[in-house]
């Protein structure tokens, strides 16, 4: 519990629970941060600036401070030990922006750019600026909005182009787990292959694989509006005045740093490194986000399936479905299990997920349960949906669909009611 938050000159202290937490990048460390051609933009959550009117930019080549947008309100603090400036956890939206003009080394025809940023994410949506510059609406290529969402084609950047120069986390989906600190990094290398790459958490595991991402654009295809300044949490529209609300951060910035060149892996994996130990939770093993302790099944359906999601510091390695027998799980957590015919009233499920602090496991119980009674309709080849709301999961986390395709998961918090 955060009883005080208090600046004392260049730091950031939490009183929590009697014990300050202060948050201090020291000298020594800052010397060590590696940067790539000219340091344009160092921005730091435990400046004492951070979160008022200006914030001020630290970096060794500055491009000048940040001012708030007008009528914007983040506020500093405390996640998880460290300070990180929040925004738009209202409805009002908030930004800062770049009191001065974006440098000609970030504009235009395949600039060299790396972007840096520790960023709490409380929850994930498919499209959320961690920071921009450019514009919306074309042509591709055109704007800059380094992201964090689930889309597949645009939750990492948004060059504009869905299908073309935009790229997500995973090009199935997904992003790295809400709800701690992640360090997320942009590259994009110019004219020397024209390929943009995203990172998430210095490159743990090889760092010759270690970008989350990538995608070869050819040149000339990105070409970056010059006129707009730096944004934080939010995007151009485009007229290139107007501040895009629906696709706003609601995030938290502990650090950013926005570099000339571009990062090697080798750097990115350093900056982590030198940074993590700050951020970073305590190792431990892995966890599930969406196992459940008991689920339901149709009866007469054959096939069992369920996405999970695996999260954990450091980062899981591997997955494995353990029972029932013949059960598979893929990389990405989607387990799957055909049932044996005449089907069971119920079967156990357990599964396993392995990083280097060693092995979880984690079980439930399905239960088979009837289908709703189906009135005398005509069905025109597979019924891949059918979803009843007078059944006993309609309105839960999971609505069993008696249909061929999966059962559906709840967003938000619908309710069952008569009409």
């Amino acid at each position: 519990m955060v009883l005080e938050l208090a600046r004392w000159g260049r730091r950031i202290c939490a009183l929590t629970l009697g014990v300050a937490l202060c948050c201090v990048l020291s000298p020594a460390v800052k010397a060590q941060i590696q940067e790539a051609g000219d340091l344009f933009v160092e921005l730091d959550a435990a400046d004492e600036s951070a979160g008022t009117a200006v914030w001020v930019n630290t970096a060794s080549a500055s491009i000048g401070n940040f001012a708030l947008v007008p009528g914007s309100a983040p506020v500093v603090e405390v996640l998880d030990g460290m300070p990180g400036v929040t925004f738009n956890s209202t409805d009002i939206l908030d930004a800062y922006q770049c009191e001065g003009p974006t440098p000609e080394g970030l504009v235009g025809i395949d600039p060299t750019r790396s972007i840096e940023a520790w960023v709490y994410n409380p929850s994930l949506v498919s499209e959320e600026t961690i920071l921009s510059w450019g514009r919306r609406g074309g042509p591709n290529g055109s704007n800059m909005s380094f992201n964090y969402g689930t889309h597949g084609l645009f939750g990492a950047v948004g060059h504009w182009g869905g299908d073309g120069p935009d790229i997500g986390w995973n090009d199935a989906g997904g992003a790295p787990s809400a709800g701690r600190w992640h360090h997320l990094v942009y590259t994009f290398d110019g004219d020397a292959t024209a390929t943009t790459r995203v990172y998430a958490d210095g490159c743990l595991v090889d760092i010759a694989t270690c970008e989350q991402n990538s995608e070869v654009l050819g040149a000339g295809v990105i070409n970056t509006y010059p006129e707009q300044a730096i944004l934080l949490a939010a995007q151009y529209e485009p007229d290139g005045v107007a501040i895009n609300f629906p696709l706003r951060g609601a995030l938290s910035l502990g650090r950013v740093r926005i570099h000339d060149g571009v990062l090697t892996p080798e750097q990115i994996k350093s900056n982590f490194d030198l940074e993590c130990p700050e951020f970073c939770p305590p190792p431990g093993t892995c966890k599930c986000d969406n196992c459940p302790t008991t689920d339901l099944h149709m009866k007469g359906k054959p096939v069992y399936t369920r996405q999970l999601q695996f999260s954990g510091f450091p980062a899981p390695d591997t997955v494995s479905a353990v029972s029932p027998t013949g059960a598979t799980i893929t990389a990405g957590g989607l387990l799957t299990y055909t049932l044996p015919n005449p089907q069971p009233a119920n079967f156990n499920v357990t599964v396993e997920c392995k990083n280097s602090q060693g092995t979880a496991s984690f079980s439930w119980s399905v239960t088979l349960v009837d289908p709703p009674t189906r009135a005398d309709i005509d069905i025109a080849g597979e019924l891949f949906v059918e979803l009843c709301a007078s059944h006993v999961t309609a309105g839960e986390d999971l609505w069993l669909n008696s249909g061929t395709t999966s059962d559906f998961f709840e967003i938000g918090d619908p309710i069952v009611e008569a009409v």
